[in-house]
């Protein structure tokens, strides 16, 4: 029974975390920015909304920290693992060689939040780290990192230079107010919906945990990360599809910088900093959601791209590490 009930609930987080991102997609349209920055940030918010909400409800609703950063974590290693797909449908090895330079950063800040994570769980093994609450020092670092992103995409993000000349017309631009009016209530209105799904999802996935013997780590990793992440795998290939490399590979950097940067998030609704009680499991992923920036940021380096294959060395390798990062939660945890 639990799984036809993960299936209903499923099925319902996809529908709505679709039309969540199709909302959030055009209400950024109508802002004109470049489409690197939409993908990079509008549409990584939008598709990292579903992780937000199980991993809030699963360690304020259920207590379950495990649950809530093996979701965030499954994420990465997921999304992660996207990049191969669009290498192969789209660019033929050469994805990475040819993505604008805030793809650049956003992995690079991507990489650096890890490394904090990283840093805060093995320091707190051994050391008292500074608190304030449940946040540990790491949350402020998280925060402030991400802020400095924003800062560094907003000056890149350059407007289109025609925005605003067909609102010269005054019925035309009451009739675009009220149309974008109507685009916020109705993606305020799926927010909700899919805040609802979210509390249900982390309900059903404790009693996957509970009837399977599996830890919560694995299911939130596996089975809710799926779920969660379909918003960015429906997108990022539609994006290919509609020609655009560059606001799908900004979704899926975006979405794991975004999903990293939760942690905060969740420190809010526990007892003490999440980094004090990580597994070396856990660890051991979150270094993975570590090395695969690092590979992404070898493959936009290189001078010459991979030719001769239908995909590269460098989407591979980050392929073969999201793998990697499912499989340590399942043998070790």
């Amino acid at each position: 029974m639990v799984w036809v009930e993960f299936a209903i609930c499923a099925g319902l987080m996809i529908v709505s975390a679709y039309a969540l991102c199709i909302e959030g997609m055009t209400l950024a349209s109508v802002t004109h920015i470049e489409e690197g920055v939409i993908g990079i940030f509008f549409l990584a918010v939008a598709t990292s909304f579903p992780e937000i909400v199980v991993g809030v409800s699963s360690v304020s609703y259920l207590d379950r920290v495990a649950l809530g950063y093996g979701d965030l974590l499954g994420s990465v290693m997921i999304n992660s693992m996207l990049v191969i797909g669009v290498d192969y449908f789209a660019s033929r090895s050469r994805v990475l060689s040819g993505l604008p330079k805030m793809s650049f950063t956003t992995v690079l800040f991507w990489a650096g939040i890890a490394a904090v994570i990283i840093a805060a769980a093995v320091i707190r093994r051994y050391f008292n780290l500074f608190s304030i609450g449940p946040f540990g020092v790491e949350s402020f670092v998280i925060l402030g990192l991400y802020f400095t992103y924003l800062v560094k995409l907003k000056r890149n993000g350059s407007p289109d230079g025609n925005g605003g000349k067909a609102e010269s017309d005054g019925s035309f631009k009451k009739s675009s107010e009220k149309s974008v009016a109507r685009m916020w209530a109705r993606f305020v209105a799926l927010i909700v919906v899919v805040m609802v799904l979210g509390v249900w999802m982390a309900a059903v996935g404790e009693k996957i945990a509970v009837s399977t013997g599996l830890s919560h780590t694995f299911v939130g990793a596996t089975l809710l990360a799926l779920v969660t992440s379909f918003p960015e795998i429906v997108v990022s290939f539609a994006a290919v599809r509609a020609g655009s490399v560059d606001m799908a590979m900004g979704n899926i950097f975006g979405s794991n910088l975004f999903d990293l940067s939760i942690l905060p998030i969740l420190d809010a609704f526990t007892k003490g900093p999440i980094t004090g009680g990580l597994t070396f499991g856990q660890i051991s992923v979150t270094v993975m959601a570590l090395l695969i920036p690092v590979i992404l940021m070898r493959g936009m380096r290189r001078a010459a791209p991979d030719r001769g294959n239908r995909v590269g060395i460098n989407t591979s390798m980050v392929f073969a590490a999201g793998m990697a990062g499912l499989a340590i939660l399942y043998f070790i945890e």
